[in-house]
């Protein structure tokens, strides 16, 4: 392969042959230059006969050393972009998912442990009531249950994520799985069947017009006094989601984690975010990252 270059006003022109044809590196501007250089009407290194100003060509970079320098100065290009790119935008939201009409699954349960702790959906976990914890399932979405083994079935809500094993994919709570008569096998081959959502848990976005224009930008998804419900709350949303931390502050002498998402450096990006989070069962607001 023969580099070719062409200097002007220090900028450099590159030309490489390959293949018996000509392609200009960085590429013109105009279609009937790279033709041009296809067919050999200009000489290799050479401009178009019509292009009388360098800033005619597409990319031509202000550089005086040898075509790998420029390769690699537009490498550090794209790199910059890159990062402003994933900087701009913590992690693409990937939308509520919407459950199945029916299913199989492996359920288990969970109880005293974490009785009267708060769930991700902001409730407090009470091992009595008929919930249960799913990694994905929006919050408020309502599943019949049946235990295959006993063929006995259970109407619960989804308002927490989990489980965190490895081959479960629900967590009842104590409640629902003596209902149905898992408790004493502790997991078990279960039914699923949607039944619907109940759509009070759909949050709003606070206003965020008295929010500053200027980033970067986050999204607190909750606040706790005992970072134990910090770090459960961050566990579940890192199921889905990336970028997801904890930052503690004090408030009269007082302790709190607060669990976070991002940052962004758009106002807009944070706020298409957010929706999505909303719109999945958890309180949020945006704020400016500090």
């Amino acid at each position: 392969m023969n580099i070719y270059k062409k200097e002007t006003n220090g900028f450099c022109i590159y030309a490489k042959r390959l293949d018996c044809k000509f392609s200009v590196y960085p590429v013109p501007q105009k279609a009937t230059y790279v033709s041009a250089w296809m067919n050999g009407q200009i000489e290799p290194g050479g401009q178009h006969p019509k292009a009388t100003d360098v800033s005619l060509w597409y990319g031509v970079y202000p550089i005086r050393k040898g075509v790998w320098s420029v390769l690699f100065n537009w490498g550090k290009i794209l790199l910059l972009c890159t990062l402003f790119y994933v900087s701009s935008c913590a992690s693409a939201p990937p939308g509520v998912v919407q459950p199945p009409k029916t299913g199989y699954v492996i359920a288990s349960w969970y109880g005293s442990k974490f009785h009267g702790r708060q769930t991700a959906s902001g409730e407090i976990y009470n091992m009595y009531s008929m919930t249960c914890a799913h990694k994905n399932f929006p919050f408020g979405t309502r599943l019949r249950v049946t235990y295959l083994r006993t063929n006995k079935s259970a109407i619960v809500t989804v308002n927490d994520r989990g489980p965190f094993i490895p081959g479960r994919d629900l967590d009842l709570s104590y409640a629902a799985a003596k209902a149905i008569g898992l408790s004493e096998a502790g997991v078990g081959r279960v039914r699923i069947q949607h039944l619907g959502r109940n759509m009070r848990y759909v949050k709003r976005i606070g206003p965020v017009s008295s929010v500053s224009s200027v980033g970067p930008f986050t999204i607190q998804v909750g606040s706790f006094r005992e970072k134990a419900n910090a770090d459960h709350l961050k566990e579940g949303l890192r199921i889905r989601y990336d970028s997801v931390y904890i930052t503690t502050t004090y408030l009269n002498g007082r302790k709190y984690y607060r669990v976070r998402i991002g940052p962004f450096t758009d106002k807009a990006r944070a706020y298409s975010f957010a929706k999505t989070l909303a719109e999945e069962g958890y309180s949020i607001f945006i704020t400016i990252k500090n």
